[in-house]
């Protein structure tokens, strides 16, 4: 209802403003803007709006089903695209006229000009009328010829040709002559110069001889298939989709048989290339979009699916070094079993598909957000975080993701936004600017949301409004791992708006394909929408500060996502990119923000260390300029963990160790002036090793001046394995030095005596501790060289 006034009150605004405006001059005003309206509405997207509404108002959908028809009968016109330029012929020259009319062109050169001068005005406005209904129906021709080609002389000769027989189709009694042309061309090329062809040739040269020469399409969908490659198919596609496929069922049966011929790992690469054309014509637009018969969807992702189980297989098999050998033996000496048959591939690569999975590196997709875990959205409505200038590309993302691309060269990125799908062509622009600005390195592709869901979350609100929106996102996610089964995913989003539940979804429906989901904390996990819904659930989801942290994630991992390599380049590009913002709201939020980024940093780097980089490098103090007030504020953040670890078992928060780093080294100074002996003799510690450290039975709150006492178990170090119980020596897992280095002993049989000692011990350091962290501030307060 609310949408229903809110609706009808910027209508009659609308109208009431062209009446006091144009005066009587409204009824031609309001029938050319019907026509532009109704022109704009035959198309696929507003038509399965209009299907949708009519279905869900039954008995009061009389007005609605009428303009469904007529929606339906401006898409029958602009079927052809003959048709669409007559219609825009048309609508652009009753524009012009209505401008004339209202504007009261005529009478005022009457008026003001003699006869000769209103004869050669009169004259020049029947010429711009002429105009504005001939430019549109000559913009193909003039765009036509200015067209360049590249390729072997061959392929020019071949295009030269083309072009000259759709000349010569257009004189009386040429046109079977050059069609036949045509086909004969397509058919005598051999595999190679018709691949090299299909690959070179312009999308508008191609798209005006199917458009031409119907049986073309006959002739290379179905005869020379199979002589085609990925790439020669995956362009034919795109051509397709810019012919309006929605109203052309031969087209639909063509692409259909385009896909339904490709096999194995040349259809993931087939599917991945129409993705990378950096425009709206993805695969998932192809199928869920414009091919409107639900019969040949189905079997199209039926043999996506079919394709990606001997996908997987191959490649589960092909990892094992033993299934190998023996497979190698066996092709040896031919005794291959029937069932193992299929592993046998064939020698031509463009007759038979490879299985062995070689086309790819990693063979994942990341899938991302992209207000308030791409780029800053400044709050509502876009988002809530406000901590960097509105539109700042966070540090660090741009590397991390280049890092868990894996190096392919086809992008493997997807960006999952819920803004509306007509905003696509402005979103492509901006990662056109993020490419070019940022450098980030390919396109991903688009999955954007609804109108529909963008104005119930903006009416809404609150949970029903993030109902709406979580329930586009995960509807477009489900779309696409259809599209790609073959694939494993990485999520990457926000605790912002609704990306916590969108990840426990994808893990409840596809585990399998789901390796991680790392969520950018812009707000406090307890205010996450959906958080007391799925706390208690088991997923692999994290909560990040940054990006940097991200990376130390990834590569923490047990099957780590990146190499220590790929996270110094995280660490060099957040402290590049960091740099480079500007237009921050503040001087202090800025300092704050760096602080945040740096203790960061220092902790990844404390973990390439452990790696053997930047080992001799001593780690970098806290920048100089930000304050004790600075520091304490900095918000909370921990070592990433893995998705089994206890709240109860993880390292303490940042804040906590910079305090206790802070302490130890103040006590020590204390210490060293009183010269007691044990204090002399022991070595001073690396700040890294005294931020790896705990106080065992003291755990720090944040926001207060004095730790407060409580049992804390031994430490888990995150992504070191499982957990064990309280009273059980942890197993480093293989290769994990810090969890070898830090594992807990066997912990004692526990006394009352033993528990007395201990609680007493804990006191003791507690206060030690609290006055320690005190001087540290009082020190700070008065800016001496203490602080």
């Amino acid at each position: 209802p609310r949408m229903r006034v809110l609706g009808l009150v910027v209508v009659l605004s609308l109208m009431t403003m062209a009446a006091y405006v144009f005066r009587f001059q409204l009824v031609p005003f309001l029938a050319t803007c019907s026509m532009w309206l109704l022109y704009w509405s035959g198309s696929q997207s507003p038509i399965r709006i209009a299907t949708e509404r009519a279905a869900d108002i039954r008995g009061q959908g009389r007005l609605l089903s009428l303009l469904l028809r007529i929606m339906k009968t401006v898409q029958r016109f602009r079927r052809s695209r003959k048709g669409e330029r007559r219609m825009k012929s048309a609508l652009y020259f009753l524009t012009f006229c209505m401008v004339c009319l209202m504007f009261e062109v005529v009478s005022s050169i009457r008026t003001t000009f003699d006869e000769s001068s209103a004869a050669i005005l009169a004259g020049g406005l029947l010429a711009a009328a002429y105009l504005s209904y001939s430019l549109p129906l000559t913009s193909r021709r003039l765009h036509g010829s200015s067209e360049d080609f590249e390729g072997s002389e061959v392929v020019r000769k071949v295009i030269k040709h083309l072009k000259n027989c759709l000349d010569e189709s257009s004189r009386r009694g040429k046109f079977h002559e050059a069609e036949q042309a045509v086909i004969h061309q397509f058919v005598e090329c051999d595999r190679a110069l018709l691949n090299e062809l299909l690959e070179q040739i312009s999308t508008d040269l191609l798209r005006r001889v199917f458009a031409r020469f119907e049986n073309t399409t006959q002739v290379l969908c179905f005869d020379l298939c199979d002589s085609l490659a990925a790439g020669s198919k995956a362009h034919l596609v795109d051509v397709f989709m810019s012919m309006k496929l929605t109203s052309r069922a031969d087209l639909q049966s063509a692409v259909e048989n385009l896909l339904l011929t490709t096999y194995g790992d040349e259809l993931s690469e087939l599917k991945c290339m129409q993705d990378n054309r950096g425009n709206a014509n993805s695969i998932r637009n192809l199928l869920f979009e414009q091919v409107v018969d639900k019969e040949i969807q189905t079997r199209i992702l039926n043999h996506f699916l079919a394709e990606a189980m001997s996908q997987v297989a191959h490649r589960a098999l092909l990892a094992s070094g033993h299934f190998r050998r023996l497979f190698r033996k066996g092709k040896q000496r031919r005794c291959v079993h029937d069932h193992m048959q299929f592993m046998m591939g064939s020698e031509d690569p463009l007759t038979v598909s490879s299985y062995d999975g070689s086309c790819f590196n990693s063979w994942r997709k990341v899938m991302f957000d992209v207000d308030d875990t791409l780029q800053c959205s400044g709050g509502p409505p876009a988002g809530v975080d406000k901590r960097y200038p509105k539109h700042a590309v966070y540090p660090g993302f741009i590397a991390f993701l280049k890092e868990l691309h894996g190096g392919d060269e086809m992008s493997q990125m997807v960006a999952l936004s819920a803004r509306p799908d007509f905003l696509e062509q402005d979103v492509i622009k901006k990662f056109h600017r993020l490419r070019k600005e940022h450098g980030l390195h390919a396109l991903p592709t688009l999955l954007l949301g609804e109108i529909d869901t963008g104005l119930e979350f903006l009416v809404k609100g609150g949970d029903e409004g993030m109902r709406a929106l979580v329930k586009t996102k995960y509807k477009r996610v489900q779309e696409y791992i259809a599209l790609y089964p073959e694939f494993r995913f990485v999520f990457l989003g926000d605790n912002g708006q609704g990306d916590y539940a969108v990840g426990h979804l994808m893990h409840e429906k596809f585990p399998d394909n789901l390796e991680q989901v790392w969520l950018h904390r812009v707000q406090e996990e307890s205010s996450t929408p959906f958080y007391e819904v799925y706390k208690q659930r088991d997923a692999p989801i994290e909560f990040v500060e940054d990006y940097v942290m991200a990376a130390v994630s990834a590569l923490r991992r047990p099957s780590p996502l990146i190499t220590p390599e790929g996270l110094q380049n995280v660490v060099t590009a957040a402290e590049r990119d960091f740099a480079e913002i500007a237009h921050w709201p503040s001087e202090e939020q800025r300092k704050t923000e760096e602080a945040r980024l740096h203790n960061s940093i220092r902790l990844a780097r404390s973990v390439l260390r452990e790696h053997g980089i930047g080992a001799d490098e001593p780690l970098s103090p806290l920048p100089s300029e930000v304050s004790a007030s600075t520091l304490a504020a900095a918000p909370d953040f921990e070592l990433p963990r893995s998705r089994s670890t206890p709240e109860a078992q993880v390292l303490p928060s940042g804040r906590s160790k910079i305090l206790k780093w802070a302490a130890a080294a103040a006590a020590r100074g204390r210490g060293a002036s009183r010269s007691a002996p044990s204090n002399a003799s022991s070595p001073e510690p690396h700040p890294e090793q005294v931020i790896g450290a705990s106080s065992p039975g003291v755990a720090f709150t944040p926001g207060t001046a004095a730790p407060s006492v409580v049992p804390v178990p031994p430490l888990i170090v995150a992504g070191s394995g499982a957990n064990t119980g309280p009273h059980e020596p942890r197993s480093p897992a293989p290769g994990d030095k810090t969890a070898a280095a830090i594992a807990a002993p066997p912990t004692p049989e526990i006394t009352p005596v033993a528990t007395a000692a201990a609680v007493a011990a804990a006191t003791v350091a507690a206060n030690a501790l609290a006055a320690a962290t005190a001087a540290v501030k009082a020190a700070a307060a008065a800016s001496s060289p203490a602080a």
